[in-house]
């Protein structure tokens, strides 16, 4: 059976294009006392019920009948109307064993009518004026009329069906189908109420609604109506295919926030993982930090050559005009603190580095200013990658060496930054040593995709 079975409440009473019926009240049972006779407190004789009330006991009984007929009858127009059975797979199979006609007693098991009756006359005295649906004469059996065609289920029906249909959000939660049907059916003829449900909620109601009215027009004067509210509570109006345009926009949102957050997610990991991975890896005590040097005609290549003197100068980084360098020897850990001290050793009695004329001073990076330092080394040299990769698809390998036809590195075979033939002052330099290259268990760099 399908949801909609389940939630046969949502039928209108002009579910048939061909019945028009007003909505019955549901009646209200008297609270006092009604036809229980009781014993008389001084004689023992039975009490009698007055005619009055008799009478509206009575009314009350008929009223009882006369609201299920007619809920009865909504059902079944429901149920075997142009909108419920194309699309209703149980009904579908029903219909094709015996020219169209469905036993009472099968329709008995659907929930919403067994809760009202199983008693089948009961049900067909209640279909016996339907202009839609058939009972046999010995009213077992019910089918919907040969001669009222049922529509294609097809695209374009259904398309046709959206297209008249309003969506409406802002119903209490515990609004029931007659309180829905009666407020919408002031703004014209309505074919069908789908009351949305939750279904990971048991099923209850959402507070929203799909109102099928019998033409577009009747659609549009509804959405563009003053009516904004329902009890009291706002409403949202649109049609029903300005709906699901707006959720497939906001799907697509969220489809594009969720790769985004994916994309910026792996990002952030690739990042961390580099960064740990170069962080975790680096040996330590390798990298001398100097100031004090002069800020005249010094370059990196008399830095190197000065400290070369000390340990096995790999790179350098210095900036014209600046008196501070970083200095990265090569060798096992803790070379750039044996170079200083071989350096301050050789100095002499006063134990000062001087070179030019201008005293050195000199401290081994560590912690968290030693980890900065190859981090940032390890980007530059990602970056040089990615511009020389860019570079080689775009113009040829044979346009990348400049017009000297080869690049120029620090060190003696290089290995390190690229650094121009001509270097203009100011110029910020990082020289690096081939050797480097060749003893890679030394330094570890994040892993390259």
């Amino acid at each position: 059976m399908t949801d909609e079975k389940s939630d046969i409440c949502n039928a209108s009473a002009s579910a048939a294009a061909h019945d028009n019926e007003n909505v019955m009240e549901k009646p209200q049972l008297e609270k006092e006392p009604t036809s229980v006779p009781e014993k008389d407190a001084v004689n023992g004789a039975e009490a009698k019920v007055s005619p009055e009330l008799a009478k509206k006991i009575v009314e009350q009984v008929e009223n009882i009948s006369a609201f299920i007929i007619f809920v009865l009858f909504v059902y079944f127009q429901f149920y075997f109307g142009d909108i419920n059975l194309p699309r209703d797979r149980f009904l579908q199979d029903e219909i094709k064993k015996d020219e169209g006609w469905v036993a009472l007693t099968t329709m008995t098991k659907f929930n919403r009518l067994a809760q009202l009756t199983t008693d089948v006359s009961v049900i067909a005295e209640a279909l016996q004026n339907s202009q839609l649906l058939e009972v046999n004469e010995d009213k077992t059996r019910v089918r919907r009329d040969p001669e009222i065609a049922l529509p294609e289920n097809s695209l374009e029906y259904w398309q046709g069906i959206k297209h008249r249909t309003v969506y409406v959000k802002g119903f209490k939660l515990d609004s029931t189908l007659d309180d829905i049907q009666k407020f919408v059916k002031q703004f014209g003829d309505v074919d069908n109420v789908l009351m949305r449900r939750d279904k990971s909620t048991e099923r209850s109601f959402k507070g929203s609604a799909f109102i099928t009215y019998k033409t577009r027009e009747m659609c549009e004067n509804f959405v563009n109506n003053d009516v904004k509210k329902f009890e009291g509570s706002d409403l949202i109006k649109m049609m029903q295919d300005d709906y699901w345009a707006m959720k497939q926009q906001q799907m697509k949102n969220r489809k594009a926030a969720d790769r985004n957050a994916k994309l910026a997610k792996k990002v952030a990991e690739s990042d961390e993982k580099e960064t740990s991975s170069v962080t975790a890896h680096f040996m330590k005590g390798m990298i001398l930090s100097v100031e004090g040097l002069p800020t005249e005609d010094v370059d990196v290549n008399k830095i190197k050559t000065f400290f070369r003197k000390f340990g096995d100068v790999a790179y350098v980084v210095f900036s014209s005009g600046n008196d501070k360098a970083q200095i990265r020897f090569s060798g096992e850990e803790n070379c750039a603190k044996k170079a200083w001290d071989q350096a301050v050793s050789e100095a002499g009695e006063e134990g000062k580095v001087m070179m030019d004329g201008k005293e050195l001073k000199g401290a081994v990076l560590e912690g968290e200013e030693e980890e900065k330092y190859w981090n940032d080394f390890n980007q530059n040299r990602a970056n040089k990658q990615s511009r020389m990769d860019q570079n080689r698809r775009g113009r040829g390998r044979s346009r990348n060496r400049g017009r000297g036809g080869h690049h120029s590195f620090g060190g003696d075979r290089g290995g390190g930054t690229v650094v121009p033939n001509k270097k203009r002052e100011g110029d910020q330099k990082e020289e690096g040593d081939a050797s480097e290259a060749k003893k890679p268990k030394k330094t570890v760099f994040a892993d390259e995709e």
